[in-house]
């Protein structure tokens, strides 16, 4: 999966609102709000899905017909390399 810097900011909010089981997750249009309407429901829509695909995400209990979203164990330490990763090439580290 090719990720890139909206990708990863998706993940820190999930990660970040403690949004990690069924229970606490995030509809596509709460996790819109949450990152400020800087990106289309849409797009957030077609990244969600796709880390369906990879397991970085689960569905959560439905919010009325909304799916709500959670990041899992895999997309916590996937966002934990990323930023380990970033951090290491900030420092000029390889």
């Amino acid at each position: 999966m090719h990720t890139n810097k909206n990708d990863i900011t998706i993940l820190r909010r999930l990660y970040k609102d403690k949004k990690i089981n069924k229970l606490q997750s995030y509809t596509i249009k709460d996790l819109t709000e949450a990152l400020d309407n800087k990106w289309s429901s849409m797009k957030i829509r077609s990244t969600l899905n796709e880390f369906l695909k990879n397991n970085l995400v689960e569905l959560g209990f439905k919010a009325g017909r909304s799916n709500t979203y959670f990041i899992t164990e895999c997309g916590i330490n996937t966002l934990k390399n990323l930023l380990k990763e970033e951090f290491s090439l900030s420092k000029g580290e390889e």
